[in-house]
């Protein structure tokens, strides 16, 4: 049963190597997924900026349409109030030219307030569309990076695994099953070494305290001894 255990110990090396390998791998596109984010959130923010100003120049022409109307109806009434000979009629349409001269002030003063606002937004333009340069840049080359650190961490693991498979081959099947079912729910460790054996024993994995029939069984080295807290198989360094 020692020579096991020391078959397991050489697989649980590998075993954590693997695992450690499949963690990094797990993160990696985690980098790549914020790159991402972060270049979309920059062209978001340009085509908001772009559809703002299509927005407000949109506005300023249907107010600069408005004004040219007004204006066409203020020609006309200048020549109606040449034609008209009524005091009444004349008092009438001066007062309607004077609401439509004051409702174009106002106007004016809209459209002008607008292209002022379009002038700044166009302004910030350049820096946005600079940053969102930027962003698409630095996810590319994120993304570059990121695949090519995966493509070499899947081929280190594949070799490790190749490594497993052969030293696997020397440890008998019904320990080899039940530690890589240990394996696969704790986190890649399925080994945990005894502390303080002829003291206070605990388990290495989760620090439980173990009972003396449980050292006892490990050090005679006859079984496998599981820790009853973990599921590890506990073995004396």
């Amino acid at each position: 049963m020692r020579e096991v255990i020391q078959g397991l110990m050489a697989l649980q090396k590998i075993d954590e190597e693997i695992h450690g390998l499949n963690r990094r791998r797990a993160e990696r596109p985690a980098r790549a997924r914020e790159a991402e984010e972060l270049s979309l959130a920059a062209r978001a923010r340009v085509d908001a900026q772009k559809a703002r100003i299509r927005d407000l120049q949109k506005a300023a022409d249907a107010k600069e349409i408005d004004l040219r109307e007004r204006e066409a109806k203020i020609e006309k009434l200048e020549i109606q109030l040449n034609q008209t000979k009524n005091q009444k009629d004349y008092d009438a349409v001066k007062h309607q030219m004077s609401s439509y001269r004051a409702d174009n002030s106002v106007l004016e003063d809209e459209i002008l307030r607008i292209m002022s606002e379009i002038d700044a937004l166009k302004s910030e333009m350049g820096p946005l569309d600079e940053d969102a340069a930027r962003r698409k840049t630095q996810f590319d080359e994120i993304s570059k990076q990121v695949a090519a650190e995966v493509a070499e961490l899947d081929r280190k693991t594949a070799t490790l695994r190749g490594e497993r498979e052969e030293r696997a081959k020397a440890i008998p099947a019904d320990a080899l099953e039940r530690y890589s079912r240990i394996v696969q729910t704790r986190d890649g460790v399925g080994l945990a070494t005894v502390v303080d054996p002829r003291g206070d024993a605990t388990c290495g994995g989760c620090h439980m305290s173990l009972t003396l029939q449980q050292v006892a069984s490990t050090m005679k080295g006859s079984d496998l001894v599981q820790c009853k807290a973990c599921g590890r198989i506990l073995y004396i360094s």
